[in-house]
């Protein structure tokens, strides 16, 4: 793979060498979290994620009583309480991972539309 690679990177110029570099370099895990945030859907992922911060904190009361308590009634409800905090928390988390790899995705289709445009502008030659 990395002989067709050299090839690839010899036949082009220097100059669609230095921006596909430039656009190859894939952002870091914060950059990529704060784009999530900054994004078309802010509002949502804000309220999503003050919404995870209120189930953390509903959950960890609840194991804090669940230490406490002395029937089984409540035993049982506190419980049934941190597992379904603990299961939002997780389905709200995955759901940010989702926007991530939907990004992810769409930077790499962004990437490939500007390669087949900088190509049938090479195959059309200048006019």
């Amino acid at each position: 793979m990395n002989e067709i690679d050299d090839a690839i990177s010899k036949a082009l110029a220097q100059e669609e060498r230095e921006l596909l570099d430039r656009l190859a370099a894939e952002p870091s895990m914060h950059a990529q979290a704060f784009a999530v945030m900054r994004g078309r859907h802010r509002v949502l992922v804000g309220f999503s994620m003050a919404v995870m911060v209120a189930l953390v904190a509903l959950a960890a009361w609840c194991a804090v009583r669940f230490f406490e308590a002395e029937e089984v009634r409540d035993l049982l409800l506190l419980a049934t309480g941190f597992v379904l905090a603990i299961l939002n928390v997780l389905a709200i988390k995955i759901w940010f991972w989702m926007e991530l790899a939907k990004n992810s995705v769409v930077r790499e289709i962004k990437r490939l539309e500007l390669q087949v445009a900088r190509l049938g502008e090479r195959v059309a030659g200048p006019r």
